[in-house]
């Protein structure tokens, strides 16, 4: 039933069902399906059916692809898609299109923090239902019975991780995870701290002076870098991009690459000829 659950109805109502399941084993020992062993009373039936939580195919996979944020423009944010950005070389390009950490970071940005605290706070949950599982069995059976939940609860502090990491958080983390998850976040953080979307700012752009092209560039790049980082979906890098290649051409050229249907009449206008 919890493998339905989690498939058909979502990680909420899985929760749900490890919480029952929980208050069974804790207050329903002895009545609880399967039944203990006829001659010494161990639960290996109930050991081999719970082992079915950590199915691959209906469990740890679907918890891989659960969506954690999402955008309309690049859609659903998964534990799965964020290892592919953290490690692109163990990506398979044909299995989900590649998505970088920069825009994990925006479209965590995008969401709404209430609603990743509540998804955070269902997977601790999960968590902690399948530590409470373990528990009963071994203090009802003892310490050769416990339930091996180890890959599941991995995959959930994962989940729990990945939040804390990219859904801007006030908790603490639960495990250590890939060091170079930890160095794109701290770049991202220190990035956040100068310039945060729709927040409080240390910059101010009336100290900038500008004295050649190349501060220009700098400026275009920096501004590339803020809409990577905070508004992925936004068109505007498109504009910024193209207006950063006319940085170090002349006037002709510049009206040969945006309008060069109408670069003879400007040099008729001009009284320029190809001469010149």
């Amino acid at each position: 039933m919890a493998q339905s659950a989690l498939n058909t109805e979502g990680i909420v109502k899985f929760e749900q069902c490890l919480n029952g399941l929980s208050q069974l084993v804790k207050t329903k020992w002895q009545d609880v399906y399967p039944e203990l062993d006829e001659d010494d009373g161990d639960p290996l039936e109930r050991i081999s059916a719970l082992g079915h939580l950590s199915d691959k195919s209906f469990v740890l996979n679907t918890i891989r692809t659960l969506p954690l944020a999402t955008s309309k423009i690049l859609g659903n944010v998964s534990l799965q898609l964020i290892d592919k950005a953290v490690n692109p070389s163990d990506a398979n390009k044909e299995d989900t299109p590649e998505i970088e950490i920069s825009q994990i970071i925006g479209i965590f940005k995008e969401a709404k923090v209430e609603e990743t605290t509540a998804l955070f706070q269902v997977i601790n949950q999960c968590i902690a239902h399948l530590k409470e599982i373990n528990q009963t069995f071994i203090e009802q059976a003892g310490n050769e019975y416990n339930v091996d939940f180890d890959i599941l609860i991995a995959e959930f502090n994962s989940v729990s991780n990945a939040l804390k990491k990219y859904g801007n958080l006030q908790v603490e983390v639960i495990t250590t995870t890939d060091e170079s998850t930890d160095s794109e976040l701290s770049d991202n953080q220190q990035i956040e701290g100068a310039a945060p979307s729709g927040g409080s700012t240390n910059f101010n752009s009336a100290e900038m002076k500008l004295t050649s092209r190349q501060d220009v560039e700098r400026c275009f790049d920096l501004i590339l870098t803020y809409y990577q980082e905070f508004e992925p979906s936004s068109p505007v890098p498109i504009l910024i991009s193209r207006a950063n290649k006319l940085v170090n051409l002349d006037f002709l050229d510049i009206v040969k690459d945006i309008f060069p249907d109408a670069l003879a009449q400007v040099k008729t206008l001009g009284g320029i000829s190809d001469s010149d």
